[in-house]
């Protein structure tokens, strides 16, 4: 029976993912690389939710994992292994020197590096066509959901949440990599193999994605060596601000990129968390958002556009979001009516009181770490 309007893709791909939950691994192997093919093939514009499921469909599921210092959702070309976390490191782990926060990042050679890694995995070969997606660098509360749902409904196919999430153990060494200018190759491959199905989906339908994640900020310049085209939006807001929504609307976990002592020995990566205070964590965390989206200009240049959230919501910076995402088809006059209300605001979660004391706090460490108020 011929199936229509890629009904026969859809059918494959639930196929695969029920034999994969079953457990029989083979079949469903057999079943995703033949829905990988037929993706490969159709040309009917996939919907947003198949775009979504397929990471998570072609994947096998792995049971009884390791122990170690990580939280959940490993994945790569093969499989999705659910790890756990654990807060408290082997004695061999205390003496880890303290990893420092730099002034400035050098992506350039990071970059091309990446390239060549990814110049022959099976995403990038299958690659039909090179569009400009988009992803925005953000340390949260500064505006992403706004701005994610401003391009809905747009030439764009966007993305603020996803199936999956990395684990915050490869968010750190992600981190620590790019201080380090040393790719990590098992890191980079699990992401990608992670975010595939959304920009495959997307390039099929001849549309570029738009990623709004701000976790997935410190991948930014994997993204870049990925797409060639793509364009990024450093969304930046007054980092006090940024600091009072986090601490007042309970919005800070451990679970974010932050100060560690760490190393790299024999191919292990060893960290722990530094034990300083919340407030040096946040101003830590913000600030190497900040470090890393100015690195980001400086290699990739007229590829990325800073934006100051507060811009966006008094109407100002309508012109400038008009301009450099192209995909975006709303009006100028439209997307300021957009912006005459906030979004996402999350007023009723705020139940933590601040007080000056504390701002100061936060102000102070962030200048220690070299920003400027």
């Amino acid at each position: 029976m011929e199936l229509i309007n890629g009904q026969e893709w859809a059918f494959m791909s639930q196929s695969a993912y029920a034999h994969g939950v079953s457990g029989d691994y083979e079949k469903a192997h057999m079943l995703y690389d033949m829905a990988d093919q037929i993706m490969l093939e159709i040309d009917f514009p996939i919907t947003v939710q198949h775009n979504a499921d397929l990471s998570m469909m072609r994947h096998k599921y792995v049971e009884d994992p390791p122990n170690g210092l990580v939280q959940m959702g490993k994945m790569n070309e093969d499989y999705i292994v659910a790890l756990t976390w654990t807060d408290d490191p082997p004695e061999s782990y205390e003496n880890i020197p303290p990893v420092g926060l730099p002034s400035v990042l050098e992506l350039v050679e990071y970059i091309e590096r990446v390239k060549d890694l990814l110049s022959n995995t099976y995403h990038r070969r299958n690659v039909k066509n090179e569009l400009q997606h988009l992803q925005v660098i953000s340390p949260g509360r500064s505006g992403s959901v706004a701005m994610y749902d401003l391009f809905r409904d747009t030439h764009y196919v966007p993305y603020h949440t996803h199936v999956f999430n990395p684990p915050a153990v490869d968010n750190i060494q992600q981190m620590y990599s790019l201080i380090t200018n040393q790719p990590n190759n098992k890191v980079i491959l699990s992401w990608v193999a992670m975010r595939a199905a959304e920009w495959c989906g997307a390039s099929l339908a001849g549309r570029p994605e738009a990623n709004f994640n701000h976790l997935d900020s410190v991948y930014a310049p994997v993204y870049a060596a990925m797409h060639p085209e793509s364009r990024f939006i450093w969304l930046k807001r007054n980092p006090v601000d940024v600091f009072k929504s986090f601490w007042t609307k309970n919005q800070w976990n451990r679970e974010q990129i932050g100060p560690i002592h760490a190393d790299m020995n024999d191919g292990v990566f060893r960290w722990h968390r530094a034990h300083v205070s919340k407030f040096y964590e946040m101003a830590w965390y913000i600030r190497f958002h900040e470090v890393l989206a100015e690195a980001m200009g400086c290699a990739l240049e007229d590829r990325l556009v800073t934006i100051q959230a507060e811009d966006l919501f008094s109407g100002r910076a309508a012109v400038l979001l008009k301009s450099f995402a192209s995909g975006i088809t709303k009006s100028v006059d439209e997307i300021k009516e957009h912006y005459r209300v906030p979004i996402n605001e999350k007023k009723h979660k705020a139940t933590t009181e601040l007080n000056e004391r504390e701002i100061d706090l936060f102000i102070n460490y962030y200048s220690i770490l070299g920003g400027e108020i």
